[in-house]
């Protein structure tokens, strides 16, 4: 057990000038004020700017990787990151079944077993899944797809845990991959016949006898147009123009004719016989449509929010492109102001970017689902968005708790914290009751897996009663199960960090902080903090017995001792931000 290492980092977490200040603006939520961190002033096209781009269009760099960047020019990256490269066959997804014949003919003992298999058989999908759109992330050649396939994920949301059926979710998550560098309008005619779409906006229900608005109100208020921008009356008749738009016995879109509302509408102020095409095209027809589309992806990428004119700016852009997000990328990621001091370095890292990104910085083989409980368990469970407007982005990420749970975590990913010293579960613990798919707004007989996955029981009920369900996934649980999924053996990345500073030429312990500071952070720490990371080092270094200058070496003892360095680093308040 490595004490010294935990009194190093309590040193830091109390005395570095960087959290004395935030500690002042701790909140009643225990959220952590991030924002007195700035990065380093420069905005010329040099290794900072290359790895923010790589930070903001893709999730992290290798120092190699940044030395490309510098080679071949911004332009030429920027190309290279929009047109991206094969990144091999795409996942392959296995119809869940239900055995009919036992469900209905099948005694007690029979049925349950056959709901548990249905149950498993749905959750193994999606983790499996899961585990393969992570692995993408951190290995994939095409990065700026994957990072708008995940920005969109939490645009367009929908919940595993509403919807049920995990391959409705791939099937979303791929449809989402496809138009995620393309065309805005094609994808959100796509989104309205989206069956996990329908089902998690209740739009299975919406019927011309008795409508179902939630649909409709979040395609203009988070999909399109937002606040403001709409009446009510238009909410009612965009519903009425999505009635009947449901789900058939293979899983697939359907309009329903018999429940499809074909009397004239008015949206917008635009008349006729509205269905959910009109929609759309009525929607996108709308100036607030581009700046509200625009807007966002712009705040997802810098951190902040544009100034006004510079919004206008790109919505213009977007409406003349016809809503093709290729050129309004590009021109984004090559603007001047993409790269000005405020936005580089000064976004706080989501779950999935800040362990990605170590990963990716470190040239570590880690396996996909490793990060995606690692994520659970600071907060961000793919395919279970806390809510319609999906995660909230920025300082809310870090709290006293989450900031910690980080440090484990990136000792996990190194190698330096074994797994008995963790405690981690995020799915295992969910049980569906034999009306709780069925209370999914009556999927009825046009959908018969629901009644396949239920068990006996009481339907859950209440959204209360579900959120419950959710805040029971303790940390402790969510602990176990990082733990189970390392194994007793633990995880030992393949990486040197010893190879990595011969290289760079550093010996000297000054040297060593300098260099790992600066290839696994965006912003430069303060002195005090690097003077205590040097005695950090002195004091590791000096208790193996190695003498000054020989960490470079490639032995077992001085790379422990680089990368519980390196767990320190990625410890501090600055390596949350990217």
């Amino acid at each position: 057990m490595y004490y010294p290492f935990h009194l190093a980092l309590l040193a830091l977490l109390v005395a570095s000038p960087v959290l004395s200040q935030s500690a002042d603006r701790l909140e009643d939520k225990g959220t952590l004020d991030l924002t007195v961190l700035k990065p380093k002033p420069d905005s010329s096209w040099d290794a900072r700017a290359v790895e923010h781009l790589f930070n903001r269009a893709g999730f992290g760099a290798h120092n190699l990787d940044v030395r490309r960047g510098l080679r071949t020019g911004q332009e030429m990256l920027v190309r290279q990151l929009i047109q991206g490269e094969d990144d091999g066959p795409r996942f392959v997804t296995r119809p869940v079944e239900p055995n009919m014949e036992l469900l209905k003919g099948g005694d007690d003992e029979e049925r349950s077993q056959e709901r548990n298999r249905l149950r498993n058989d749905n959750r193994r999908q999606g983790q499996e899944f899961l585990n393969w759109w992570v692995n993408r992330m951190l290995a994939g050649q095409s990065p700026l797809r994957e990072r708008m396939t995940l920005f969109w994920h939490g645009f367009f949301t929908s919940d595993s845990t509403k919807v049920r059926l995990v391959e409705l979710m791939i099937a979303q998550n791929e449809l989402l991959r496809e138009h995620a560098l393309g065309n805005f309008g094609e994808m959100l005619h796509a989104i309205v016949r989206d069956p996990a779409m329908l089902i998690y906006l209740d739009n299975i229900s919406n019927k011309k006898d008795s409508p179902n608005e939630n649909l409709a109100r979040e395609l203009m208020e988070l999909f399109t147009l937002g606040e403001g921008n709409y009446s009510e009356e238009d909410i009612r008749e965009v519903a009425r123009a999505l009635t009947g738009y449901g789900i058939d016995r293979k899983r697939e879109f359907m309009v329903n004719p018999r429940t499809h509302d074909f009397g004239s509408k008015t949206i917008l102020g635009v008349e006729g016989r509205h269905d959910g095409r009109d929609v759309v095209d009525i929607l996108l027809a709308q100036p607030a449509c581009a700046r509200w589309v625009a807007g966002s992806v712009i705040t997802y990428l810098e951190g902040v929010e544009p100034a006004t004119d510079r919004l206008e700016h790109y919505a213009e852009f977007l409406r003349t492109a016809d809503y093709e997000l290729a050129p309004m990328l590009e021109k984004l990621l090559l603007d001047p102001e993409f790269y000005r001091d405020e936005i580089v370095g000064a976004r706080v890292s989501s779950p999935i970017d800040y362990l990605v990104g170590i990963c990716r910085r470190l040239g570590a083989d880690v396996r996909g689902e490793i990060i995606v409980r690692g994520a659970g368990l600071l907060g961000m469970s793919l395919f279970e968005p806390p809510n319609v407007k999906g995660w909230n982005e920025g300082p809310a990420w870090i709290t006293t708790a989450t900031l910690m749970n980080r440090a484990n975590l990136a000792g996990v990913l190194l190698g330096t914290i074994e797994p008995g010293e963790m405690q981690v579960d995020p799915l295992d613990d969910m049980e569906l009751t034999e009306d709780e798919m069925a209370s999914m707004n009556g999927l009825g007989p046009e959908f018969p897996l629901d009644e396949a996955m239920m068990g006996g029981g009481e339907m859950m009920g209440t959204s209360a009663e579900v959120e419950k369900e959710k805040k029971a996934r303790n940390q402790g649980n969510l602990m176990a199960k990082v733990a189970r999924v390392i194994g007793s053996g633990g995880h030992h990345p393949r990486i040197s960090l010893g190879a990595r500073l011969f290289r760079s030429g550093a010996s000297t312990d000054r040297e060593i902080v300098e260099f790992m500071c600066s290839s696994l952070l965006a912003i430069d720490t303060p002195l005090e903090t690097r003077r205590m990371l040097v005695a950090a080092l002195r004091t590791d270094r000096e208790a193996q017995g190695i003498e000054p200058g020989n960490l470079v070496k490639k032995n077992a003892a001085a790379e422990e001792v680089l990368r519980r360095l390196a767990h320190l680093i990625l410890s501090l308040p600055e390596a949350q931000l990217g």
